[in-house]
Formats: structure tokens, sequence, C-alpha cells
């Protein structure tokens, strides 16, 4: 049997997030920016080079403001995502027990308001894991995620426990840093 504790606050889901879409999100907008930019150019050029009727600035104008916008966007993605999640949450943190046997697991979620909530399942439950250096990440589906940090083992050890979970899901289960 192992027993995990996870305190799911503000900054437990910032690190969760980075994990799951940090580098893709900034990475796109990055490069959507230069391709903005590249349009700004091209079109500019275009503009300047057709002077025989009236130019029309409006489109490398308003590609290099996107492009801009891009950029920035790129550049302040995580105070951006911390300032959503901070008002997603609305001081909400809740601490999550998780216990797992051979034949399944068992979630219990404490809110600070006072409210719990219990889940049970067998591992077929799970669609995907994702093990990190300090966290496992249980996918029953795309909305719902079981994280579970490595600092809240209390019985049975991490390595142990990512062993179990790694039979019992297979292929599912997929090791993104592990540590040495």
């Amino acid at each position: 049997m192992f027993i995990n504790e996870t305190k799911v606050d503000l900054n437990f889901n910032l690190k969760m997030n980075r994990y799951l879409s940090g580098k893709k999100v900034r990475m796109m907008l990055a490069i959507l920016g230069a391709l903005l930019m590249c349009c700004a150019i091209a079109t500019l050029t275009l503009e300047l080079m057709s002077m025989d009727e009236e130019a029309d600035f409006f489109m490398p104008v308003f590609s290099f403001v996107m492009a801009i916008f891009m950029f920035a966007f790129a550049c302040f993605y995580n105070s951006v995502l911390k300032m959503t999640l901070k008002k997603m949450m609305q001081g909400k943190e809740s601490l999550d027990r998780y216990v797992f046997t051979e034949e399944g697991y068992e979630k219990i979620s404490k809110i600070n308001d006072g409210t719990s909530s219990t889940a049970s399942g067998d591992y077929n439950a799970f669609t995907e894991a994702k093990e990190y250096k300090d966290m496992l990440l249980l996918f029953i589906n795309k909305a719902t995620i079981f994280p579970i940090e490595r600092a809240g083992m209390i019985e049975g050890s991490w390595e142990e426990l990512t062993s179990l979970v790694n039979r019992k899901l297979g292929d599912k289960y997929k090791v993104f840093c592990k540590l040495k």
C-alpha cells in the first residue's frame, strides 16, 4: 500500500500547467509572432513597390501590431497564467490523499472551504500517466487529472509507487524526466 498527500494550491497548479502546456504555448506564440512579422514585412514591401495606386498600409500595420502582441504574450505567459489561475481558484486549495494498492486507488479530497469528495476505482480508469521529476499526473480524461506530488509520500516510496503504476498502465505510462 502506498499513501500520498498532495496539497493542491496555486503554486502547485502553476507548476502542473507549466509541465502540460507552458513551453508549447510559448513556442507557438513566438512562431506565430514571427510569421506575422514576416507577413508585415512582405505586405509593406509590396505596398511600397506598387506606388501606382493609393497605398493601403492597414495590413502591414495590423500584422506588425499583432506580431508585437504575440511576442509580448509569449514573454509574459507565466504571469498571465498565474493571474488566471489565481482568479479561477479564488483562494481555494485542497489536500488530496491518495491510497494505492494492487487492486486500485482511492482519492480523498478535502477543500479548505470545508467540502470533501472521494473517488476510487481500478487502474483501467486511467487513460494516461505522465511522470515528471517532482510529480506524477494520472489522467482519467483530458479534463480530470490526479496530480501526485513526489514530496507527499507518507507510506511507501516514490520509486515503488511509480513502478506499480507503470506496471498497471503499461504503454499508457510515460516518463518525461527521470531523476538519477
